[in-house]
């Protein structure tokens, strides 16, 4: 058997020498040079490395993207919390104190004293020296008092004392006045100004005022002296 192998590579040369030039005719030599592979891997090295990097990059700011949203929503709801709003400074203005009411009303013009419902006769300073008017405060009381003829009670000629003196002062410390029995001229009040600056009253109604008006009571006076010769009729 051996012998008719090597017959046949004797019989047939050519036929060998062929097949082994079509063999060496389909071998794939190497597309580059060694030295150009090398320098292909270094390449295909930095580009994954340079890859990595930016991955890590963008990574990084995807996390940071992240946290800043979750601080901008609330823990428990889920919901994206904003600033609250300053509220806008308003300056209003501060509301004027409420006068307290008054505890009796004197009109100078018309010559009465309201109290309690309850309207009396008075006389008032004479216009030399006029009663002031304005909001007035109780300060004081005495049973029986000498007064003097001045404004308001301040100074001048002494009259015979009289009883129920109520004591009254306004804002103005300087401006004073009092509420007295009118003893000493019973026709004055409701007909004529005949005080000192002082509000007179018939004895009656003085003592009747006096039970009423305690120390921090607000007498209200208003209107103005009637002039000279002027009079009120009495209130029934």
């Amino acid at each position: 058997m051996s012998d008719d192998r090597d017959y046949d590579a004797d019989l047939h040369p050519e036929l060998s020498g062929a097949l082994r030039t079509l063999a060496d005719g389909h071998q794939s030599p190497p597309p580059v040079a060694g030295a150009e592979i090398r320098r292909l891997a270094v390449r295909r090295g930095r580009r994954r490395r340079t890859t990595v990097v930016v991955g890590g990059v963008a990574a990084a700011a995807a996390l940071a993207v992240t946290v800043t949203v979750g601080l901008g929503h609330d823990s428990d709801s889920g919901r994206r919390t904003t600033p609250a709003a300053s509220p806008l400074l308003r300056t209003s203005p501060a509301p004027s104190p409420t006068p307290v009411p008054a505890d009796a009303v004197v009109d100078l013009t018309g010559m009465t004293m309201t109290l309690d419902g309850r309207m009396m006769p008075i006389s008032s300073g004479v216009a030399e020296r006029p009663t002031p008017t304005g909001r007035f405060t109780v300060v004081a009381k005495s049973l029986k008092r000498q007064m003097e003829i001045g404004s308001g009670g301040g100074g001048g000629t002494s009259m015979p004392s009289v009883p129920w003196v109520i004591e009254l002062r306004s804002a103005d410390p300087k401006r004073t006045t009092a509420v007295i029995a009118l003893t000493y001229d019973l026709k004055a009040p409701g007909n004529y100004a005949s005080t000192g600056g002082w509000i007179g009253l018939p004895e009656a109604d003085a003592k009747w005022v006096y039970a009423r008006l305690d120390k921090g009571a607000v007498v209200l006076v208003t209107g103005r002296t009637p002039s000279p010769g002027a009079s009120a009729s009495t209130p029934s």
